[in-house]
Order: structure tokens, then sequence, then C-alpha cells
């Protein structure tokens, strides 16, 4: 399974827990997870791999069936679950995205004339604040979620197993927090010429 993280905290904190579990294996087991670092990936590189799962070729050869999971916070799981309460968000696999039917904000560069598009967050907590930072003192609309892996195959015409609002496919545009930018690109920094992320292959880490 590969994991891919909304935010960098969830991140940190997995790859924290790894070296930690570490410390009672062998040490190239150690070494590995020392020298295992964060990296960034574009959402839309990660949905595909969610949607299509490659197979993987392990060092001895043998392809294996893999699953690309997209994690949401803890808390973005939580405000998601009160606001639809069909269970839908207690499924692994499960990423909300929070937008507000009333809150657009203006077409594309190169656009204009087209429809307004709307913005759709990653936290409900970042979408409350960007309402309000763009229409102080108004009131507060309604909340709304949806599932961004059905929101994607919504886009590319396939089936869902939640209801979504065709006007959000047609028109979405992830807004994604100012910190999670900034990682990013110190990410990339970091990693230098080291591909972000090779697809195909798996890494066995395993020892007594």
């Amino acid at each position: 399974t590969t994991y891919f993280f909304t935010n960098y905290e969830g991140a940190t904190s997995v790859l924290a827990d790894a070296r930690r579990d570490a410390k009672d294996k062998d040490l190239d087991t150690v070494d590995f997870w020392d020298d295992a670092k964060i990296s960034a990936t574009s959402m839309e590189f990660a949905l595909k791999l969610s949607k299509g799962r490659p197979r993987a070729s392990a060092q001895n050869g043998v392809k294996y069936e893999t699953v690309y999971d997209i994690i949401p916070s803890f808390q973005a799981l939580e405000d998601a679950g009160r606001i639809d309460k069909s269970g839908l968000y207690n499924e692994q696999g499960r990423c909300p995205l929070f937008y507000m039917s009333e809150f657009e904000i203006a077409p594309e560069k190169g656009n204009e004339g087209g429809s307004n598009r709307i913005p759709v967050f990653l936290s409900k907590a970042d979408l409350l604040k960007n309402w309000s930072e763009k229409n102080p003192g108004a009131a507060v609309p309604t909340v709304k979620v949806v599932d961004m892996v059905d929101t994607f195959s919504s886009m590319v015409g396939g089936n869902t197993a939640s209801p979504v609002d065709d006007k959000v496919v047609k028109n979405l545009v992830v807004i994604p927090t100012l910190d999670s930018r900034k990682k990013a690109v110190e990410c990339e920094n970091e990693r230098g010429s080291i591909p972000a992320f090779k697809t195909g292959e798996m890494i066995a880490v395993g020892g007594k």
C-alpha cells in the first residue's frame, strides 16, 4: 500500500512511527527508514494511481497488486462525518472535499466569460477561513462535502459510490493551504534530482 497525505503533518507522523517501529528490526531496516524522506506529488497524480492501481514489481521480479490511498486528516474525516451521516467517511480510501454552493470565484485567466469556479478545500476550517476573508461580516452558508475519489470518477465518466453535484464536477478548483504549498516546495528542493515517485516498483523491508 502506498499512502498520499493531504497535509504534511500526517506524513511526518506516519514516518516517525515507521522509524520508531524499525528500531526493533535489523540494521538494514533501520537504515532504510532513517534515510526515508517525504516527497510531494500533484493531487492529479495521486488520484490517477488511486483509480488505476498499476501492479508493482519487487526486487525478486514478482508482480504484486497495489493499493494507493489518499489519507485526509483525522479532523477532516470527523467534520465530513458530521455533515454526511451516511457512514461514507468511515470507509477506507475516502477523502472529503468541503465547499459551499454560494461560494464561487472568478473564471480562470484566459477563460473570461466562462463559468465561475467553485473552490473546494481539504479541511472545513480552511473553507470557513477563506469565506470569512472574502465575505467579512456575511452569514456563513451551509458547508457541504463531497468525496474526492468519487468526484474524480465523475469527471472522467466513471461510476461513483456517492452522489456528486454536477456543478462541482464541472467547475471545481482545489485550494491547498499556504502551508501545504510551502512544504511541497521544501520537499522538491530537498530531493533535488531524485524522482518524486517511482511507479511499477516496490521495496520489501523487513527483518528480525
